[in-house]
Formats: structure tokens, C-alpha cells, sequence
């Protein structure tokens, strides 16, 4: 049978030792946002539960007040951490502050005041359910391909955790002898062990998101040009090639738009490289604004860029282009001293629905004789293929 006691210890030391983890997880990616909350949630909980089992040989009613509010508290911090990792916002603190008072007061009347055990399960169950929820919500992705499978893992077992509590919560009422957690009940037994488990699996899921977080940042950057944020070459063929076999299943139609800034080396030249990048930095703001989240933006190389629009003809893809264009004759940029115009001048160039597939270095040659034209129209202009080859 079960030692309760010993069960607690494990649970402190489950803690204790991922702390420790978390802390060299941290120490080596201290960018990763969420896991020093992580360490130190632990460790709070740690303490916690080492108070907590200091009731084998003292037994007043401030050590249960205390290891329980400090195990409140390390949950409470260990949501912080899943919400800074997932990206999202804060919450204001003062819904938790006036949760978190009216719990330490029913754990102060009912062990100073009186003593009932099943009341006090009850509050850490109901406190442990909302914690474990937000914690699944915080951490559940919204897109797996983006964020990773671990995160929604992590958040399933959140979800298992609430669940049981939820149980906990009404066995606890039902049957008030079995919420005596150093007692040796079916109840007390079944908590400690859930609680190690979860401290086990949730601690290894720490580590597992941190890892792929780091993939996944690899990858990016691997496709990403550094400067502006736009796809590099590379990242543009493998995408390409994609909407490519795609458009074979479904034969619809495919445009390109190359764009290239009008007069860049006079803004090099005249403001310094350092200008030019901001220019460059500010184009990719302008311009992916006015995309579609199924278009593929890339850099192609100096000041010119590429952009490849699924299931868009010619003439709606002239449209796109355009409107491009007036975007960016419109936008003041920063020249350093002081704000200016900049130009840009496109060529478009498109399949049609009913003609065969070309690789798509066609269509990009086809796009850069309709570019050397809008160039030789006096820039500012978009220019199609089919004006260079009626």
C-alpha cells in the first residue's frame, strides 16, 4: 500500500527537480518568454508541498494555511508563464489578487477558526479547476503547423488535470472523510499521484515546447531574409513549388508580380545603406498590408522583390499590382533627415486556367521582361507580359 508521506515527498521533489531543469532550460534560452515563470512556479510549489509535509510531525493549522496558499500562489505563476510563452497578453492581476484573499480566508476560518476538511479540498479543487482551464486555454495553439503539437499535448493534460479536480471536488463533498490528504484514503492516494504525474509529464512538455520553439525558429530563420522579413529565394521555390502542384489539380490560374524600387542605388548613394535598409524594411510593411495570407512574398534579391498569387489571372493580379504601387507612392518614407517618396515600378505576368503548367523561372522571366518595360516607360508603372508579347 501507499505511504502518503512518502507520496508528498515525491511530489516536492518532482518539483524541486524541475525546477531545476526549467532553470538551465532558461539559463540557456533566456529569449524563449514563460519559462523563468516556469522555474519559479515550481519551485514555489516545491516549497509548498515540503511545508505541507511537515504536518507528520507538527500539526498547526498555519502550516496547512501556509503550504497551501504557497502551492496557490505557484500556480498562479506557472499561468503567467504559459501565457508570456504563448505569445498572448497578461491578465489584469486583480480578479486572481480578490480569488486568491478569499481562498486564504476559507483556509484561515477552517483550521483557526474550525476545522473542516472537506470545505478546504473542496476550495484548493475549485482553485486547481480554473487554474488548469486558463492554463489550456492559454497554451492550446492556433495553428499546430505554427506553434507546435507539444503545446496542445501540454494543454490536453491541463485539461485531464481540471477534470480531476472536478472529481476531487464532488468526492470531497460526498464523502468528507476521504479529504484528509494525510490520511490513507482511495481520494488522498489517487490525489498525490495524479499530482506526480502531472508534475513529471507537464515538466518534460516544458521542455519539449522550448525545443520545438527552437526548431521552429530555425526553420524560420532559415526561410526568412534577416533584413526585412520577407521570404528569401530559397524559402520562395520551396513555396512556389507547392502552389505549383497544387494549380496542377486544380487547373487554376497563377500570376507573378516582380517589383523593383526605382532609383535605389541614388537612395544608397545619397542617404547611406543604413537608410536604404529602413526603405527596404518599410516596402515589406507596406506592401505584405495589402496581400492575401495565401500570397508568397519573397526578396529576390537588392531592392527587388516577388510575389506569386494563386488562383489570380492576369487581369486581377494588374489590379493587385496597381494597388500596390499606389501604396507605395502614397507612403512617406523615412530618408533620415527627412521623409520622402519612393517609387516602384512591377511587371506582372500570369497562367491561365487553360494553359499548361510552366516551371516558375517562366514565369519570372516573363515578369522581368514586363519589369525592363514599366523600367523603360518611365518607371512608376506596372507593365504585363502580354503588352511586351501581344
Amino acid at each position: 500500500m501507499f505511504d502518503v508521506f512518502t507520496l508528498l515527498l515525491v511530489l516536492a521533489l518532482t518539483h524541486f527537480l524541475s525546477t531545476a531543469v526549467l532553470a538551465v532550460v532558461w539559463r540557456v534560452n533566456k529569449s524563449i518568454p514563460g519559462i523563468r515563470e516556469w522555474a519559479i512556479g515550481r519551485f514555489v510549489g516545491a516549497v509548498g508541498f515540503a511545508v505541507l509535509g511537515l504536518r507528520v510531525w507538527i500539526d498547526p493549522p498555519a502550516i496547512i494555511v501556509f503550504g497551501n496558499v504557497l502551492v496557490a500562489v505557484s500556480v498562479y505563476i506557472v499561468l503567467i508563464g504559459h501565457r508570456r510563452f504563448a505569445g498572448r497578453s497578461a491578465y489584469p492581476h486583480w480578479p486572481f489578487a480578490w480569488t486568491f484573499l478569499v481562498y486564504l480566508g476559507v483556509f484561515i476560518y477552517f483550521s483557526f477558526v474550525t476545522t473542516n476538511f472537506p470545505i478546504r479540498t473542496m476550495a484548493s479543487s475549485a482553485l486547481y479547476v480554473v487554474y488548469a482551464l486558463l492554463s489550456a486555454h492559454a497554451l492550446w495553439p492556433k495553428d499546430t503547423r505554427s506553434d507546435g503539437v507539444s503545446r496542445m499535448l501540454v494543454a490536453c493534460l491541463f485539461v485531464f488535470h481540471a477534470a480531476f479536480n472536478t472529481l476531487r471536488f464532488g468526492l470531497s463533498f460526498t464523502d468528507p472523510a476521504s479529504s484528509q490528504i494525510l490520511e490513507t484514503s482511495a481520494l488522498s492516494i489517487a490525489t498525490l499521484i495524479e499530482g506526480i504525474a502531472v508534475s513529471l509529464v507537464s515538466a518534460m512538455g516544458y521542455v519539449t515546447m522550448t525545443t520545438e520553439r527552437l526548431q521552429i525558429g530555425l526553420k524560420q530563420q532559415a526561410q526568412v531574409d534577416p533584413l526585412t522579413g520577407a521570404y528569401n529565394r530559397r524559402a520562395f521555390y520551396a513555396q512556389s513549388e507547392k502552389v505549383l502542384s497544387r494549380r496542377v489539380k486544380k487547373q487554376g490560374a497563377l500570376s507573378l508580380i516582380l517589383l523593383d524600387i526605382d532609383h535605389f542605388k541614388s537612395i544608397n548613394d545619397g542617404h547611406g545603406h543604413a537608410v536604404g535598409d529602413r526603405v527596404l524594411r518599410q516596402l515589406v510593411d507596406c506592401v505584405r498590408g495589402l496581400l492575401r495570407g495565401s500570397d508568397i512574398f519573397s526578396r529576390f534579391g537588392g531592392e527587388e522583390f516577388v510575389i506569386l498569387l494563386p488562383t489570380t489571372n492576369l487581369q486581377e493580379a494588374m489590379t493587385i499590382a496597381e494597388r500596390i504601387r499606389l501604396a507605395v507612392e502614397k507612403t512617406r518614407f523615412d530618408l533620415g533627415d527627412t521623409e520622402g517618396c519612393v517609387t516602384i515600378s512591377l511587371g506582372v505576368s500570369s497562367i491561365g486556367k487553360t494553359q499548361a503548367s510552366d516551371a516558375i523561372n517562366g514565369l519570372i522571366d516573363e515578369a522581368d521582361k514586363a519589369l525592363y518595360r514599366a523600367k523603360h516607360s518611365g518607371r512608376n508603372v506596372v507593365a504585363p507580359y502580354a503588352a511586351v508579347n501581344p
